[in-house]
């Protein structure tokens, strides 16, 4: 998720950053997975993480996984050590301490194109529809080609997308944006697949006004990496930080990208015993 500071309203407009929705990152703590009763291949879900202005209202909740209770098709998978992965993968590995075991979750590298359709938002004037929806495929551009070519569908009516912007007045709190993820495994082929790509279209701090192209620029291309499989970043320099402190991708929102997508999909990352 990510949140736009409380604090910085008055510096740059694009300071309230991409509040990052989707832990759908490459890496899926397999220690707080809980199981499906009706799933039949090994489905891991993330129902979500949220993009916040960080001191105002109150905080996403946490993300939560799920893994069907069936067998898993094919062999087990492969097994990395975080001394070997992680020095080079720069916030790929965030977070791996508490859980001692992630996942490499990301798109099939085979993938050809990935198509998101962008709507104008419902509700507001004409000429700011346009600027968010210009804004949001701005945003979501940025990752083209890093790693996997990326189209913007500019279009209400739904088609062969991969998925869409999903436009909201509001989120919830201090969101700014929302994603949801799900990972599968079947038939020991992986992939992953964009269940919600939320993008607000009002300020959490004034619902009367329109949020700032700018501001969506930077949801919209924090929630792109969660889509793609990346997890937030630890410093406030990186796109991918949960607050609204980035002004655009980072050399380091970039090498982790590169990192994930050159690991296997579906290995397992772990710390030493």
């Amino acid at each position: 998720m990510i949140l736009a500071s409380f604090l910085g309203r008055g510096r740059s407009p694009l300071t309230p950053l991409l509040g990052l929705a989707a832990f759908a990152l490459v890496l899926w703590g397999l220690g707080q997975r809980r199981s499906a009763v009706d799933a039949d291949p090994v489905d891991e879900a993330n129902p979500g993480e949220c993009l916040e202005i960080s001191g105002f209202g109150e905080p996403c909740p946490g993300e939560v996984i799920t893994a069907a209770s069936a067998a898993p098709a094919g062999p087990p998978p492969t097994v990395l050590a975080s001394s070997q992965v992680c020095p080079t993968a720069g916030y790929l590995c965030q977070g791996l301490e508490s859980r001692t075991t992630q996942r490499v979750v990301r798109w099939d590298e085979t993938t050809p194109e990935i198509q998101v359709r962008v709507p104008r938002p419902t509700g507001e004037s004409s000429g700011d529809a346009l600027a968010l929806q210009q804004a949001a495929a701005r945003g979501i551009n940025v990752w083209s080609g890093s790693p996997l070519p990326v189209r913007v569908i500019f279009s209400d009516v739904s088609g062969d997308e991969d998925f869409a912007v999903r436009w909201s007045p509001s989120l919830g709190g201090s969101e700014l944006g929302h994603v949801e993820t799900q990972w599968m495994l079947v038939d020991g082929v992986a992939s992953l697949k964009v269940t919600d790509f939320a993008l607000s279209t009002r300020s959490p701090f004034d619902r009367a006004v329109a949020l700032d192209p700018a501001q969506v620029v930077l949801t919209a291309a924090h929630e792109m990496g969660h889509a793609l499989g990346l997890p937030h970043s630890d410093s406030e320099q990186d796109v991918m930080y949960p607050t609204n402190t980035a002004r655009a991708l980072s050399i380091r929102d970039r090498r982790t990208m590169q990192a994930l997508y050159a690991l296997e999909n579906g290995a397992e990352i772990r710390t030493a015993p």
